[in-house]
């Protein structure tokens, strides 16, 4: 089966993003923390401030179907060292197992 990717779009997040970002974060790692019976992990402590901070401080990603929200991912350059943060996909973009971002499409976040 394939699926158009079409209505996908990734851009880079600015701050005005943070607070979607941050209902997003919350949306995805609530259906980690359940079976593992707690609500004690970083993604759902952190506050808009924070979230607002890291993308100032971080190379932080968003996939978008149409003007909605489904994926993000939080990298910064650590020495020589590129450090994967935080990464989150909405349960309905990981229901269509089919639709991949291409790095193509990716946007050129190297500094």
């Amino acid at each position: 089966m394939t699926v158009s990717l079409d209505s996908l779009s990734v851009r880079v997040a600015i701050e005005a993003d943070a607070a979607e970002l941050l209902v997003l974060q919350r949306c995805c790692w609530v259906q980690e923390a359940f079976p593992n019976d707690t609500l004690d992990t970083p993604p759902l402590r952190e506050t808009l401030d924070e979230v607002t901070s890291r993308i100032d401080e971080s190379n932080v990603s968003i996939v978008c179907d149409g003007h909605r929200f489904v994926g993000a991912v939080r990298v910064r350059l650590i020495d020589r060292t590129w450090e994967i943060g935080v990464r989150v996909v909405h349960r309905r973009a990981q229901q269509q197992k089919h639709r991949v971002v291409p790095t193509s499409r990716l946007p050129d976040r190297r500094r």
